[in-house]
């Protein structure tokens, strides 16, 4: 499965996306350090096989609900690109492929982080979104070595079959009926 690919060669450039993107069973690259601003809400439809990959110090600026199979690739895992949101958009990841699922760039902005994810996925950075927080399905692996990973202000909610796996993590609340693993010892969560 190949990924098509759109660069953007200069950090001032932005491309702004309005109408829906088939990614069914394909990928699609957004190369940096430009910005790919997208408009409205479910522009893309990564369906259960496709993804969005962002390399470079691309940067995904969302301003309406989308569902995102968003995949890196190693050794440097989406470290330096972004994705902003606005408007109280909901982030919807999904883990499309399996082995691959490490992001190590940074939400940040004005919405919410949902995580329906096949297997682990792993998160390092700081990121500094200011909404909720969703695991609906999954094992997260947070990886902040001196940090958090998520936002202390954030409220994090685990489903039920959902795993977290933290670091060093500060929440606002935390509910479900999900287990969080701290130190390789399953609990769950309250």
């Amino acid at each position: 499965m190949g990924a098509d690919s759109l660069t953007m060669s200069s950090a001032g450039d932005n491309l702004i996306i309005t109408s829906g993107l088939d990614l069914q069973n394909s990928g699609f690259l957004l190369n940096g350090p430009g910005a790919f601003t997208v408009q409205g809400s479910d522009t893309f439809d990564c369906g259960s096989a496709g993804y969005l990959e962002l390399k470079n110090g691309a940067r995904l600026n969302l301003n309406g609900n989308q569902t995102i199979g968003l995949t890196t690739d190693s050794p440097l895992w989406g470290s330096g690109t972004g994705i902003s949101l606005s408007n109280g958009a909901t982030l919807t990841l999904t883990k499309p492929r399996t082995g691959w699922g490490n992001y190590e760039g940074n939400i940040s902005g004005n919405g919410n982080l949902a995580l329906d994810l096949s297997g682990r996925y792993g998160m390092t950075g700081s990121h500094s979104y200011t909404g909720w927080t969703w695991i609906i399905s999954g094992d997260l692996e947070l990886m902040g070595a001196r940090r958090g990973v998520l936002p202390s202000s954030t409220t994090l909610q685990i489903e039920s079959g959902a795993q977290l796996s933290p670091t060093r993590e500060t929440v606002t609340g935390l509910s479900g009926a999900g287990t969080i693993n701290i130190c390789g010892m399953a609990k769950p969560s309250p």
